[in-house]
């Protein structure tokens, strides 16, 4: 099961770097400019720093994506899941 968050922002300063604790390990990463057009794409397995620009279809080895260590869970952690008909979820307890 995958985790997924999304975020919107206005970068002031394009030259600062933008950090945002998301609370797990991310796997991939999009990142769409609505303002000025423009996509770029980021997956384990790239280096860090690097960034793929999805419209020029090039990888940039500069001034990409760097993911940081994130330890939290959001929500309960799944351990396992069942084919059957109904499935079967057991995910662990979640003290509040």
């Amino acid at each position: 099961m995958a985790q997924i968050k999304s975020f919107s922002w206005t970068n002031p300063n394009p030259a600062v770097a933008r950090n945002l604790d998301v609370g797990f390990t991310v796997a991939e990463i999009t990142i769409v400019d609505t303002t000025n057009g423009g996509s770029w794409y980021w997956t384990t397995g790239m280096a860090n720093g690097s960034v793929l620009d999805v419209d020029a279809g090039t990888i940039a080895g500069a001034n990409g994506v760097t993911p940081l260590a994130q330890g939290a869970v959001f929500g309960a952690a799944i351990s396992g899941f069942t084919n059957a008909n109904p499935g079967v979820i057991t995910a662990s307890n979640i003290s509040q």
